[in-house]
């Protein structure tokens, strides 16, 4: 344990510092939720006031309010879990993420110092960009926020915190006759993977997991039930597209669209075996 002035300290292998002391014969030990010394300072000074100005409600609030990885659990398994499974299990090395940093003790009250930090840390760290730094607090923030309506904290303690902008610009873009060489030299079994990828704008991920039942010829759209962002929607289709499409036999329009040996279609299977 090591300890600081005026009452805080920090328990072994812990980098938050908690705070003792005693008043009217009572006994207060509590978490800051600050690493940084001088933000546990100013956060004890605000602390001890209360409890001598009579706002005993600060302590007791303080002992029921959830820390980090309980708001990030339920977060998972009450929203996630229902609204698109598939995000859960991506979640889990982001959520390793936030927690090596925010403290899994740490209450979900005291985090919003420590935002500012964590980037600082990610980038310089880490070497990741603002756009992977905003995906980990745009997740933290819709717990939070969930947390709030769940009535589980009095208020949001990320309410008009303003996330970093996302600036890793793409700027490889295939001109149209770049493509049409690519299609050229591209194998038969992804050609059509290719045009849907370029006219539609989806991701590898909702190519890949488009489903018979999820395309409408007839009305040239497609429907994504699974999308990044958690939403359905649906995707107009070229006429070029479309057609494509149609080749396929109507017999053999069932499961995933695109396969390979009669499996789904995947980067780590046929199309990492043929462009690795």
């Amino acid at each position: 344990m090591k300890n600081g002035p005026r009452g805080l300290y920090r328990r072994k292998g812990s980098s938050i510092w908690w705070l003792a002391f005693h008043y009217n014969h009572k006994k207060y030990n509590v978490s800051t939720g600050c690493r940084d010394l001088k933000s546990a300072e100013a956060w004890a000074d605000e602390y001890r006031s209360k409890i001598r100005g009579g706002d005993e409600e600060a302590y007791t609030s303080r002992r029921n309010v959830p820390t980090v990885i309980e708001v990030l659990n339920k977060y998972c398994q009450m929203h996630l879990l229902l609204k698109n499974p598939k995000a859960v299990q991506a979640s889990k090395y982001r959520m390793e993420t936030l927690l090596k940093h925010f403290g899994e003790r740490t209450s979900v009250m005291t985090i919003r110092p420590m935002m500012d930090t964590y980037r600082a840390s990610r980038m310089k760290i880490d070497g990741v960009g603002n756009a992977t730094v905003r995906r980990d607090l745009t997740f933290l923030k819709a717990a939070t926020k969930k947390s709030y309506e769940w009535k589980d904290i009095k208020r949001d303690p990320l309410d008009g915190y303003r996330l970093p902008k996302a600036d890793n610009k793409r700027t490889g873009f295939l001109e149209d006759d770049e493509f049409g060489r690519l299609l050229e030299v591209a194998d038969h079994r992804i050609k059509l993977l290719l045009i849907m990828a370029r006219h539609t704008g989806m991701r590898q991920a909702e190519v890949l997991s488009l489903r018979w039942e999820n395309v409408d010829l007839r009305r040239k759209y497609l429907f994504i039930s699974h999308s990044k962002s958690g939403e359905t929607r649906y995707v107009p289709m070229s006429t070029v597209l479309a057609d494509g499409l149609a080749q396929t036999p109507a017999e053999m329009r069932t499961g995933f669209v695109f396969t390979f040996a009669g499996k789904p279609m995947n980067p780590g299977g046929f199309l990492k075996y043929r462009y690795r």
